[in-house]
């Protein structure tokens, strides 16, 4: 299904497993509960998507476009992105992003509110503005990230490195103290 066009599809509940949705246009669809697990969305159109619920375990997200979506609950463990994905304004309120690869992604102002990042590597990110409220960083990797204006009010950074990351304030922080920045 490479260079599909989606958009405005209602699928919800549907079945992508393993499917190559590569630069698919899926573009307000509905994806709430769907399985996508280990598909290949590289250079995939995700804009104003709904996928609520929806499972990206392992998927690869690499260059792909959510800008607006809602991604509240979504699983996202384990899957890979590179440093070209943009997640403006997304909501991924309470989603499951263990040990995902978001190496230097854009990810300012994205709604993180109880999302479980643990494992993740965040490195080089842009988290400009981020909604980080109770989310789960711990052993996170934010080497070079940046937090300036994020809120972290009651998240977990047990364990996490900061090293030269950009703390909430502007301050940089020192490298070798893990879950907090002097």
């Amino acid at each position: 299904m490479t260079d599909a066009d989606l958009t405005d599809a209602l699928m919800n509940s549907a079945h992508f497993d393993q499917a190559n949705l590569d630069s698919a246009n899926l573009t307000r669809a509905t994806l709430i509960g769907a399985s996508l697990t280990r598909v290949n969305l590289t250079g995939a159109n995700l804009s104003d998507v709904n996928a609520s619920a929806a499972d990206f375990s392992g998927a690869d997200l690499t260059g792909a476009k959510l800008t607006h979506s809602v991604l509240i609950g979504a699983n996202f463990a384990a899957f890979y992105l590179s440093e070209d994905i943009d997640y403006a304004a997304a909501h991924l309120t309470s989603a499951d992003l263990t040990e995902a690869n978001l190496t230097a992604s854009n990810l300012a102002g994205v709604s993180l509110i109880n999302a479980d990042l643990s494992g993740a590597i965040l490195s080089g990110s842009n988290l400009i503005g981020a909604d980080l409220t109770s989310s789960n960083l711990n052993g996170a990797v934010l080497i070079g990230a940046d937090l300036t204006g994020a809120d972290l009010t009651d998240a977990d950074l047990t364990g996490a490195e900061l090293c030269r990351a950009i703390w909430t304030n502007g301050r940089i922080c020192e490298c070798g103290l893990l879950g907090q920045c002097n």
